[in-house]
């Protein structure tokens, strides 16, 4: 969960962030996903290992977070952030 301080100076041009953030790139999902929001969230990643193996999560509605999704405890969120943040 990101907090505030995550998004400081020092956290956003920190180098390793930098380098993290040079190997993401970001695309729109086009009409599949237009057509099912606000109805959820819809969402979804790839990722791509340097020996070229590939990992999809395929479209995913609710993420976690998302009073919908049932694979997360949404009190154990809410906990971690009154911890985080409280």
């Amino acid at each position: 969960m990101l907090i505030p301080h995550d998004y400081s100076h020092s956290a956003i041009f920190n180098e390793t962030t930098r380098n993290i953030m040079s190997k993401i790139q970001f695309e729109h999902g086009g009409p599949e996903y237009d057509k099912l929001y606000p109805q959820g969230l819809p969402t979804s990643i790839s990722i791509t290992t340097k020996d070229g193996k590939e990992f999809d999560s395929g479209l995913v509605l609710y993420p976690g977070g998302h009073a919908l999704n049932e694979s997360v405890s949404l009190t154990e969120i809410l906990q971690h952030k009154f911890i985080r943040l409280g």
